[in-house]
């Protein structure tokens, strides 16, 4: 054999040896494309899936946001109810304490101008309370035992008689 066919043999077996190569290369690169390919359809899959937990996620918040406004709406309005009563309650006290001076004022047994006057109102002022005082007035006489120091509509009586000065029938 002749040199010229050696080098013709040695050029297709290097021939065919690099499109082996080129051929297990393509064929290597398909299945990594494949993989690749199956891969990104997986992450695609599952990007799918979150974006609904996403939506149903955003949704529920939206309602619970929603919730929340109602709930604050419901909160004002119980407030401002609350403080339209409270203005209801104090001007209903301030109605009562009128009436309680009113009537303190008509009542001899109440001394009104005194310094320490506080017009007595809530529960025992109806009627009178269990020592027998009138309503408004402390259980405790609030004028001094001294006859001369006594306003004039309380009447003083003498120790010495027991009688009353200006009254004929005791």
């Amino acid at each position: 054999m002749s040199t010229v066919i050696w080098i013709v043999v040695a050029v297709v077996v290097v021939l065919a040896l690099v499109a082996l190569v080129v051929v297990l290369q393509r064929k290597r690169d398909r299945r990594a494309n494949e993989q690749r390919l199956a891969e990104s359809d997986q992450l695609r899959g599952r990007a799918a899936e979150q974006q609904v937990s996403a939506d149903r996620t955003e949704q529920q918040a939206a309602q619970a946001e929603a919730r929340a406004e109602q709930a604050r709406a419901a909160a004002q309005r119980a407030e401002q109810e609350a403080e339209a009563r409270r203005q209801e309650a104090q001007r209903e006290r301030a109605e009562q304490e009128d009436l309680v001076r009113e009537a303190d004022a008509l009542d001899p047994r109440v001394d009104h101008t005194a310094d320490d006057y506080h017009p007595v109102t809530g529960p025992d002022m109806k009627g009178g309370s269990a020592d027998g005082t009138a309503a408004g007035t402390p259980a405790t006489p609030a004028t001094p035992a001294d006859p001369a120091t006594r306003p004039v509509s309380e009447p003083v009586t003498d120790p010495a008689h027991g009688a009353t000065p200006g009254r004929t029938d005791a």
